[in-house]
């Protein structure tokens, strides 16, 4: 004879209004929130905060946007399980029972990904090498933040709870990774201005240079109106930002590249990580940078008929596979380059032209004039409005150059192209990039910069 057991469909759609269940054998008894009293409700459910701590959740609705079924406890061993695509409980019982549903919060990049239905919709791209773009994708699978600005709301709040994000703790999402194909991504951080002498530090030698004095609306103070426009490319808030080199004035070592860097080993990786607590800690990942990337050609092209594309570069930076172990880094050339809308991926990082229009002075760290991009070959400076990633200042890279003289690294320069500098004596502005751990959880927010996303602390 069969079993007398009974199986329960829980169907409770979202929207519907309902507290607790006391599961019978014979039926279902639902409880509208209104009239539910403690000792009659058979069902709780329970949601994890940004704390890793479960509580009561009181909503009318499953809370499924940035969680996740965990489990279901009943008191007389009845089975639960979640139906993630009608949104319903399963109760599996033969007697009343008394349960409690967990729900938690989803790892961030599940979340992100969730995000993604089609290319460009939320300024989000799948690098799988199909589709409208498909040779001029990474296909890395990767899932990237691409486009204007203002189109692109991949804001992330990390390393501070405070109810309103304080301003340096604002960082954004390059993308999702998975850099050794195991179905687990990472995202990417990068943060969202400039980093500062308070949480990068300034040693004793010199690494810091000259600080780019910032200019607003219409201060033309220093009498030189070319030069305050000039300012009005720096697309953050600060008003003053520091420049580093990578090691110190004087240093006659030409070999030392990123690993030895003390832009690397002290500045980002003992300062500005350390400026985090442990809980933070935790989730920022130990990763593996790629920092020998190839020759002037192979990077940025430099000549109107270069075929050197974000492609050709990512492919370039990927394919040594000398890395560096750490926690802090700096972008990559191709991330700079994925970050402008897909019009661009096919424009050389730098054409290798310009036309140079004199005036103004160096006197805060500004180089003088601008320069013309050529209209036959466009390069990123045509794509400096359209590429979220673009921040006004010259900035360092991780990316460093192979066939130069001494060490070079690759950088953003202020009109948006891709150039490169000996790292000893020049000095350029800074924006830390973390990978976070690939259970790095959703906490809350929207992506915007005024309610980012919330980071969960383990």
């Amino acid at each position: 004879m069969k079993s007398s057991k009974k199986i329960w469909g829980l169907c409770i759609a979202l929207g519907v209004t309902f507290l607790g269940v006391i599961f019978l054998s014979t039926k279902v008894i639902s409880k509208a929130k209104d009239s539910a009293a403690g000792s009659n409700s058979g069902l709780a459910i329970m949601i994890q905060n940004q704390a890793g701590k479960y509580e009561k959740y009181d909503k009318n609705t499953w809370p499924t946007d940035m969680y996740v079924f965990d489990k279901g406890v009943c008191d007389n061993n009845s089975e639960i399980s979640w139906d993630s695509v009608t949104k319903s409980v399963m109760l599996t019982s033969n007697k009343s029972d008394r349960c409690t549903i967990y729900f938690k919060q989803m790892p961030m990049a599940d979340y992100i990904k969730s995000l993604y239905t089609a290319d460009g919709e939320k300024g989000l791209y799948y690098h799988d090498g199909v589709g409208t773009y498909s040779t001029l994708e990474a296909a890395d699978k990767s899932y990237r933040y691409s486009g204007a600005n203002s189109i692109v709301n991949n804001y992330v709040c990390f390393g501070s709870d405070a109810d309103s994000c304080p301003y340096e703790n604002l960082y954004r999402i390059i993308g999702i990774f998975d850099e050794d194909s195991d179905g687990t991504y990472q995202v990417k951080l990068i943060k969202a201005d400039y980093a500062d002498e308070t949480q990068l530090g300034k040693e004793t030698g010199g690494t810091v240079g000259t600080y780019y004095n910032i200019h607003y609306g219409n201060d033309t103070s220093n009498n030189n109106e070319e030069k305050d426009a000039f300012h009005h490319r720096y697309k953050g808030k600060l008003t003053s930002v520091p420049r580093y080199r990578w090691q110190k004035v004087g240093d006659t070592n030409t070999t030392a590249d990123w690993p030895t860097a003390l832009l690397n080993t002290v500045h980002l990786n003992k300062n500005y990580y350390g400026k985090f607590s442990g809980d933070w800690q935790k989730l920022i990942d130990n990763h593996d940078w790629h920092y020998k990337g190839g020759s002037w050609g192979e990077i940025v092209g430099g000549s109107p008929s270069s075929n050197t594309k974000a492609k050709s570069v990512f492919d370039k930076e990927m394919s040594d596979q000398t890395t560096h172990q750490n926690h802090i880094g700096l972008m990559y050339v191709s991330d700079y380059l994925y970050g402008a809308n897909p019009d661009f991926w096919d424009n050389v990082p730098y054409n290798g032209t310009y036309q140079y229009i004199a005036g103004g002075n160096a006197d805060d760290g500004f180089p003088q004039g601008s320069y013309q991009d050529n209209p036959d070959k466009p390069d990123y400076r045509s794509a400096s409005e359209e590429n979220w990633l673009y921040m006004g200042l010259w900035e360092w890279l991780i990316t460093q150059r192979t066939d130069a003289s001494g060490v070079h690294a690759f950088d953003v320069t202020a009109p948006g192209y891709v150039s490169n500098y000996y790292v000893g004596t020049n000095s350029l502005v800074v924006r830390p990039v973390l990978y976070l751990t690939s259970d790095a959880r959703i906490s809350g927010g929207e992506g915007t910069s005024t309610n980012p996303y919330r980071v969960g602390i383990n």
